[in-house]
């Protein structure tokens, strides 16, 4: 069996500059912080009392500002508290 590079090479990621990198990590990481405000409770609700909304984040260095998600929080919350989308398209759940 033979392994085409094309199959795992990223060329245009993996042989970007450090600033196409951080664009493009910043952007990602909007994207997830929005995605999760804006479709799990839980998160809307964290951001909400740090008074945190995905759009204020303008640069990497502002992830120090966004609150981690607890070990307290995962007991409390788990697993319907950070459902990101409606139960009736949950098919399986698993745990550990």
């Amino acid at each position: 069996m033979t392994t085409n590079t094309k199959d795992f090479w990223q060329e245009k990621e993996e042989t970007a500059s450090l600033n196409d990198i951080r664009c493009l990590q910043l952007t990602r990481l909007r994207n997830i912080l929005s995605y999760a405000y804006s479709t799990v409770k839980f998160y809307k609700d964290l951001f909400d009392s740090h008074s945190i909304k995905p759009e204020q984040i303008k640069s990497l260095e502002e992830l120090k500002h966004i609150p981690f998600t607890t070990k307290k929080d995962l007991a409390n919350y788990y697993p319907y508290g950070f459902f990101a989308v409606p139960i009736k398209n949950i098919i399986r759940i698993h745990s550990s």
